[in-house]
């Protein structure tokens, strides 16, 4: 199913460039956002490439003379260059006590201005006006003592003097200060951001579950473009009836690709042609070893049982825990009564985030027998060893010692422990060993999630759930020397190729993160990413709620890959900017909640066949995919969609469903490619966008999306702040002055160090809104 941005796909009759040059300071970025670039709006919309102009300066200009009590004729300038020797020793004392009786001190207009004001500005106050040493102040401090009446005449007449003096090197020092303004003033920096517009569309991969028309015969193709013969292919005859493009001619066929205007030789019969926008062709035919539903599916529950999830949170109410091994300590209390420490809470009982985590998944394991009781469900244990205890039934095995270590023993391991016995008949021996976990040790996460992804692999479409609240630090993808350069590289590449096997395999992997700790989502996020699963940072409260939303999405198809064609005119915005009219995404397993979404713009209009005669543009997307019984298909939905000169008649009927997951995701990607500062741009235009879109009815679907894009401003400019805290500067991000090679370089750069900088708040919040769908982002709270 196809959703576009607008009901129009806007065509402007004049090129656009695809990037905005927008000029910024770093001083204001790591501030508020909303002042580096308050009017945006206008350019991005018109992707006119206009640097906003620069700040204004105040120009400098003397003070009005003051009026004089005397003549100047009393005021010599033999005694100037004495009294400026004098009021240069003064200078270096330190300041006396303020004395009530004196006059106001004069102002001083020569202070240059201030920076403007910055959250991580740590550098001490510049002098001005109000923190200046009033020369008159310290003449009347340490001067001789004299008479009153002489005293307060000698003080006025410094004070003039003073002032002439100003007035005369006024022309002088002009030059010097406009100098000293211009070094004051923050740096301006450029970033390239991409003009947003409502030429969008999103692929939701959900309808890959239902049933739609299957084909007979094989697909047809281009064989310039490669698009399928479908039913944008029809023309409407001079009776109003819509047909095949397909002419006949001495026995052969001739078909005129509507994408790309070239002639292919085509054999189809009339049976053959598709007869809606939407149609199946069979590759392969169902295999007699793969799942025949959701039901018939896997799940795997990997436990983190180190010593740190013994830390406890004080929960309202009395009740008595299933599984608590603080009952074996009873018997030291022998007056069998409450203990409690001064001042201490009564009604209340502390529970563990392991406590928590085994009410969770011991709900869902009711749940699971209750509702899907066909499917197997095992349990993996982690802390200094890694402990399989099946679907419950059978013996649990122990994996230790040198094992932890060696990726192809887990791998081969992995393959000889199946789960058999469905949760309807295991339910009550996977709870007997779900509570009888305790916590100790260390945290062999890596070899644990090698195990869990190979036992959930028999079965295509099957799910792996991990639950931890610390780094890694024992075993294979410790997380103990990340820190080191080569520690990391391959700890990285160790989780990467997790999430490519398990992906492969048809395996979903989510991670669920406790909050108040560090667990590497970094690192784990990359294995969620790959196999389609979901990151999660919750409350120990909230797991139960998570675990729901999680297992009520199962995989519907594996092996999904999108292939995108366009009109000729078009071109797919991707990031190595070839300007195609064609891209392909390999997108993995899918659920009923995935989605994807695209962007695309128009090329010259010299490029374009008929331009001025086109009234709509064919859009195809290609969906090669698994069923979990093994059948390979390839969907072909095609659609036809009017154009539209006027960016505003666009905007004016705008999908903001569309345009918010977008703009969610787009954003994320781009703080993922390690530009934090584009990233936050091109999430203030898509904003701007929406606001500007959005009609009254739909003030839910917008308040939704500005609480996700908040938070994710939010991450972004902590993240930034803490690199000004560090490292005493924002990693560059400038794009002036430098060519595609050199930003590429520096982009590359940044990312490294900026995903070694990431907390997992940060990591969880760019991890979810890389994948962000329509039902997270607008759900009601």
């Amino acid at each position: 199913m196809l959703s576009f941005g607008s009901k129009f796909a806007y065509v402007p009759r004049q090129r656009q460039p695809d990037q905005v040059a927008v000029e910024y300071s770093e001083e204001a970025l790591v501030d508020n956002l909303n002042d580096v670039a308050p009017d945006l709006d206008d350019d991005l919309f018109q992707a006119a490439s206009m640097p906003p102009p620069p700040p204004q300066q105040t120009p400098l200009t003397a003070p009005p003379p003051p009026p004089s009590t005397t003549s100047p004729s009393s005021t010599t300038t033999s005694t100037n260059s004495d009294l400026d020797s004098l009021l240069s020793t003064l200078d270096s004392m330190p300041s006396p006590p303020p004395v009530s009786d004196l006059p106001p001190p004069p102002t001083s207009s020569f202070a240059p201005p201030p920076l403007p004001p910055t959250r991580m500005n740590s550098a001490p106050p510049r002098a001005n006006a109000s923190s200046a040493k009033p020369r008159a102040f310290l003449l009347q401090k340490r001067l001789p003592s004299q008479p009153p009446q002489m005293q307060q005449q000698q003080m006025q007449m410094q004070q003039q003097q003073m002032q002439m003096q100003q007035q005369q090197l006024q022309p002088q020092m002009q030059p010097q200060m406009q100098q000293q303004q211009q070094m004051q003033q923050p740096a301006r920096k450029v970033k390239h951001v991409r003009a947003v517009d409502t030429n969008v569309f999103t692929v939701k991969f959900g309808f890959l579950s239902q049933n739609v028309e299957l084909a007979t015969g094989d697909p047809v193709f281009c064989t310039a473009c490669g698009s399928c013969l479908s039913s944008v292919d029809k023309v409407t005859t001079p009776e109003g009836i819509a047909q095949y493009d397909i002419r006949t001619a001495g026995g052969a066929q001739t078909w005129k690709c509507t994408f790309c205007g070239h002639d292919n030789n085509v054999h189809v019969s009339p049976e053959e042609l598709p007869k809606g926008d939407i149609v199946d062709y069979v590759l392969q035919a169902p295999t007699g070893t793969a799942a025949a539903s959701p039901e018939a599916t896997s799940l795997v529950f990997c436990v983190d049982t180190s010593g740190s999830m013994c830390v406890s949170y004080e929960m309202p109410g009395k009740f008595k825990l299933k599984g608590d091994h603080m009952t074996k300590l009873s018997g030291l209390n022998t007056e069998r009564a409450d203990q409690y420490l001064p001042g201490q809470r009564r009604e209340t009982t502390w529970v563990s985030r392991l406590q928590t985590l085994q009410a969770a998944i011991s709900t869902q394991l009711e749940t699971l027998a209750r509702e899907r009781p066909e499917r197997t469900v095992g349990l993996v244990s982690f802390n200094n060893d890694v402990t399989v205890f099946g679907d419950g039934t059978a013996t649990p095995i122990t994996v230790a010692g040198d094992k932890l270590d060696n990726y192809d023993e887990l791998v081969r391991q992995s393959a000889e422990l199946t789960l058999t016995t469905p949760i309807a008949r295991a339910k009550e021996a996977l709870s007997r060993k779900l509570f009888e976990l305790e916590e100790n040790g260390q945290t062999a996460l890596g070899p644990a999630l090698v195990l869990a992804a190979g036992i959930a692999a028999q079965k295509r479409g099957s799910e792996v759930v991990i639950c931890t609240d610390g780094l890694a630090n024992k075993g294979i993808g410790s997380m103990e020397f990340i820190e080191v350069p080569d520690q990391r590289e391959a700890i990285e590449r160790f989780y990467e190729n997790v999430g490519l096997t398990a992906k492969t395999n048809g395996v979903v992997v989510s991670v669920l993160s406790i909050k108040g700790s560090e667990a590497g989502v970094e690192h784990l996020g990359t294995v969620a990413d790959a196999t389609g699963g979901a990151v999660s940072m919750i409350e120990p409260t909230e797991l139960t709620k998570n675990f729901s939303s999680i297992l009520a999405n199962p995989v519907i198809a594996t092996h999904v890959k999108a292939k995108i064609i366009l009109h000729q005119g078009m071109y797919v915005r991707t990031d190595d900017a070839k300007n195609a009219s064609q891209s392909t995404e390999e997108i993995g397993n899918v659920t009923a909640e995935s989605e994807c979404t695209f962007e695309y713009g128009t090329k010259p209009s010299e490029e374009i066949p008929g331009y001025d005669s086109l009234e709509f543009l064919p859009f195809q997307v290609q969906i090669e995919y698994t069923k979990l019984d093994g059948m390979k298909c390839v969907r072909i939905i095609s659609h036809k969609q009017p154009i539209t000169h006027d960016l505003d008649h666009a905007v004016q009927d705008a999908n903001i469903e569309v345009l918010g997951v977008n703009a969610v995701r787009q954003a994320a990607k781009t703080a993922r490619s390690g530009d934090y500062t584009a990233a936050r741009f091109t999430n203030l235009a898509h904003r701007q966008l929406i606001q500007k879109a959005a009609k009254p009815q739909q003030s839910e679907q917008v308040q939704a999306y500005m609480a996700q894009n908040c938070v994710f401003e939010e991450n972004l400019l902590h993240a930034q702040q803490r690199e000004v805290a560090d490292v005493g500067a924002l990693f560059d991000d400038n794009d002036e002055g430098a060519v595609e090679a050199e930003i590429a370089v520096r982009k590359a750069s940044n990312m490294c160090r900026r995903k070694a900088a990431r907390q997992d708040s940060e990591s969880a919040a760019i991890w979810s809104a890389k994948n962000m769908n329509a039902k997270a982002l607008y759900k009601k709270s």
